[in-house]
This record gives C-alpha cells, structure tokens and sequence, in this order.
C-alpha cells in the first residue's frame, strides 16, 4: 500500500510539478515530498530530461542529487539567485563562459537568453558527463553551446578527477586542497588545460559572463585566464568556498587575482540583485560572488 501511495504521488507531481507556484507550495514540492519519494522502485537513480519553467527546453536532472531537486519536480533551478541574476544580465548575443559546466542547468538556461546569436561555451573535466550534455544539447537541436570535454586550469597538465560514482556530476581535482573522502571513490582521468590559450581561439560575441564553480580549483582557473579576465570578460559569478581554497588566504588570492583585473566582488542577493561590496575577510563559508567591473 505504502509503495502504491509514493507511485501515485510522483506521477501526479511529475505531471503538475512544473507549474506549481514559486514560493511555499514549491519549497513543500521540491524539499519535503520529494524526500519521501525517493525510493529506486518507482525512481531510478539516473539522469532524466525536464523541462525548465520559462524556456521551451528541457535539462537533465537527478531526483537524488539535492541541487536537483528543486528543477526535477518544480521545472526551477536550485540556485535561485544566480538564474535571476542570469536573467537579468544576459541579452541576445552575449556570451556566456560555463567553468565546470556539470549537467548544463546554467548552460541551457543561458543558450535560451542569448539566442540566436550569443555563445555558451562550456568546460567540463568530465569528460564522458561532457558527452552526456553534449547529447542531451543535440537531441534538442540546441547550437549555441559547446561544451568542451576538459578543464581548465593555470597549465597544460594530465590530472585526475575524485567522482561519486553515485553522483557523476560531484567530483574534484585531486590535487586541490579538498581533501578526499569515502564518497568519491572513482578515479577519472582529465586533461586540464590553459584557459587563455583556449578562450583566444573563440570568438566571444557581445559583453562576456563567466562562471566558475569547480569545486576547490577555482584559482587555478583564474590563474590561467588573466588576460582574458583583463581584456574580454565584463562580469563573473564564482563560488568561492574558503576551505577548499586555502582558507582566508586562498580567498584574498582570489579577490586579488580579479581586482588585478579591474573587478570589484559584490554580494548576490536573492532576488539576483547586486548588494554590498564584498572584502576578502567577510566571506568566511562557500558564497557565490559576483564580480563586475565598473
């Protein structure tokens, strides 16, 4: 009985999820109901297609990863304040630069805001999840985005990547300052390669939006784009996470690699909007940070 009630419950949500109501209806959906349902006999454990709300395309998503959550059942993005503030700032024929692209949920949100004529390029050191995205693109018919099966980073190296072979799309470097856990136990192989000497090949249409998150190598990649931060990026949403990165003084490193470049770092609210003016001392726990120059 109790399995016949969860397999009723998930196909009236799959049918009515995205279009409940942004709010507390959603937060019950996405947080509360979701946790009950997750049981393998009536969800598998894999990636499937949804359709994201506001768009006419669909992204692949996991009911067991929480970051999908919200999107499985609700058609909406976990993180909320960066698809405002994404909403807001892109326009057609931007381009947008996806650090640590995952299953392309910014990607594609993105590809929908700068059509026809912006770019999403895309780079994700898993490679095989690279190929996963890259079918699910054309299977839609999806143009604008590239994704490239490889990271970037501060030199042309081999490395390896510590995957949670439950979760594909949560892994790391292994040389970051992340420690490895029990968790991510499948060793991948990766290329990493010079963000410069890759992006001044591309054509980047329009004003420039990067985003890095990639869990602990964030410096590296910024290392490795110094002069494309200088010379042709206009704004940059990373996720700057201190115990990952070296602590406080990982921090000021990377605060220091953007100002060199003429950025300032501002809080993202969340509604996507700018808030106050970010100093390295104040972000203390992982924090998505905006960085605009003025």
């Amino acid at each position: 009985m109790k399995l016949m009630i969860k397999k009723l419950l998930a196909a009236c949500l799959s049918r009515a999820g995205t279009c409940c109501p942004p709010g507390w209806l959603e937060d019950v959906v996405s947080m509360r109901l979701s946790s009950y349902l997750l049981d393998e006999r009536i969800l598998p454990r894999r990636a499937v297609s949804r359709p994201l709300r506001g768009t006419d395309v669909a992204v692949l998503c996991n009911p067991y990863i929480a970051t999908h959550k919200r999107l499985f059942w609700c058609g909406r993005l976990e993180q909320k304040a960066i698809e405002s503030y994404i909403r807001r700032e892109l326009l057609p024929g931007d381009t947008f630069i996806d650090v640590g692209s995952n299953y392309g949920h910014l990607s594609i949100l993105a590809s929908c805001l700068i059509k026809p004529s912006g770019r999403v390029i895309g780079f994700e050191a898993n490679n095989h999840l690279a190929k996963t995205l890259t079918d699910h693109l054309q299977a839609q018919g999806i143009e604008n985005v590239q994704v490239h099966g490889f990271g970037l980073g501060d030199a042309e190296i081999a490395d390896e990547l510590l995957v949670d072979p439950k979760l594909p799309g949560q892994s790391f470097v292994r040389g970051t300052v992340r420690e490895p856990d029990q968790d991510h136990s499948q060793v991948v192989a990766c290329v990493i390669r010079m963000g410069d000497r890759v992006l001044e090949q591309q054509d980047l249409p329009g004003k420039v939006c990067l985003k890095v998150d990639v869990e602990g190598y964030e410096i590296p990649v910024l290392r490795g784009l110094r002069q494309s931060l200088l010379k042709r990026i206009h704004h940059a949403i990373i996720e700057v996470t201190p115990q990952w990165i070296g602590g406080a003084a990982g921090v000021r490193e990377l605060l220091g690699i953007m100002g060199d470049a003429g950025f300032k770092a501002y809080q993202l609210r969340g509604d996507g909007r700018l808030g106050d003016e970010w100093r390295a001392e104040l972000i203390d726990r992982q924090t998505d940070v905006i960085f605009r120059k003025e």
